[in-house]
């Protein structure tokens, strides 16, 4: 395999993450917003909990596939944060930017699974050294 082959997926986990350690560590500043955005949104219970769930989730998944350090299970960490947040929070298709950001966790969810089908690729703390 040659050295472009190996920097890709190690690139490809490095972006996906970005946005996800972003609204992770904006989560955390803005935790009284962020919680009272999601009761309005109808999460009534437990809506600390929940935002501290979504926070460890999306910090954790996204160090995980940073690092490649048990990234399938940090894709699938983040899995469990998109379906959820896609489902409450971006249902009003007659809106544009819900449409959007509909489709761009839909485009998230699927280079998620790929990771979750296919790994990390060669450069990862996850992969085991040969020699």
């Amino acid at each position: 395999m040659n050295m472009s082959n190996k920097l890709l997926p190690m690139i490809a986990r490095l972006l996906i993450s970005v946005i996800f350690i972003k609204s992770g560590i904006n989560k955390i500043q803005n935790f009284e917003d962020t919680s009272k955005y999601m009761y309005d949104a109808g999460i009534t219970l437990g809506t600390d909990i929940f935002l501290a769930g979504a926070i460890f989730l999306l910090l954790a998944g996204s160090l995980m596939l940073i690092t490649g350090y048990k990234s399938k299970m940090g894709a699938f960490f983040l899995v469990m944060f998109l379906i959820p947040t896609t489902l409450v929070f971006h249902r009003d298709l007659a809106d544009p930017k819900e449409i959007n950001s509909l489709i761009r966790n839909g485009v998230f969810l699927g280079g998620l699974l790929m990771i979750i089908s296919f790994g990390t690729g060669d450069l990862s703390l996850g992969k085991k050294s040969s020699s």
